[in-house]
């Protein structure tokens, strides 16, 4: 009886062994893959201490100028020459609002040569609201508006051959266009003209020039033109450094 009890213990043992679930006991009174278990817990703890650590770093590391470059230069002339996708959301209250007139009322003051209506009828083509969707009829129109004046049509024909939305992407078109817009005043397409001038896009490669073009933005209040003013001036990108003026 003792010697079959002791094979029955030791039968359980090892069955337990080679349970899926089961492991040696420590002397906690964990089995080791508990333990196990709460070792991986506590690296991924310290794995996410890390991240956040290395997150704060990288806040302290990048100026808001730096940031401002990034988002408003680097990104967009990543995706340049890409389709880059336009919804209405993206378009101002007052242009979605100038696209709801009726379709009739717009061709109407468009054929005459009314340059605003004109931009809204390329918009409504190009949404396809209320009219068959026609990327050519839409870039047609607001074409139209762009080379009578118009500047928002101006900006709007830059980002048209910058992404090349319905047509073959364009740097030198866009930054002609870019600087049209610039010219009457558009602080985005002012910062587009610095931004061309400070990366060569569409032009050759000015800093000096490009400073001023976003000095102009920046004096206008417009925030984007602020931040890379101030990076400018911390890094000494067509202006002489100067800490002071940068914060």
């Amino acid at each position: 009886d003792y010697g079959r009890a002791e094979r029955t213990l030791s039968n359980a043992l090892q069955a337990g062994k080679a349970g899926p679930l089961a492991g040696n006991i420590s002397p906690l009174g964990q089995t080791t893959a508990e333990s196990d278990a709460v070792k991986l817990t506590d690296l991924r703890g310290l794995w996410v201490l890390l991240l956040f650590l290395l997150f704060v770093a990288v806040l302290f590391f990048l100026s808001p100028g730096r940031i401002a470059v990034f988002f408003h230069r680097t990104i967009p002339l990543l995706f340049a020459g890409r389709q880059h996708p336009v919804n209405l959301s993206r378009l101002s209250p007052e242009t979605r609002a100038g696209m709801g007139q009726p379709l009739e009322v717009l061709s109407k003051k468009s054929q005459a040569g009314d340059k605003e209506s004109q931009y809204y009828l390329g918009w409504k083509y190009y949404f396809g609201d209320g009219v068959k969707k026609s990327e050519s009829t839409a870039i047609e129109w607001i074409q139209r508006a762009a080379e009578s004046g118009f500047v928002k049509a101006q900006y709007a024909m830059g980002n048209i051959y910058r992404y090349g939305v319905g047509v073959k992407t364009n740097a030198e078109q866009a930054f002609q266009w870019y600087l049209k817009a610039a010219q009457q005043g558009s602080p985005k397409a002012q910062v587009a003209v610095g931004g061309a001038y400070s990366s060569g896009y569409g032009i050759l490669r000015d800093e000096s020039t490009a400073f001023t073009w976003l000095q102009k933005a920046a004096d206008q209040g417009y925030a984007p033109a602020q931040d890379l003013v101030a990076f400018a001036y911390e890094e000494g990108q067509g202006i002489p450094q100067d800490y002071g003026k940068a914060i």
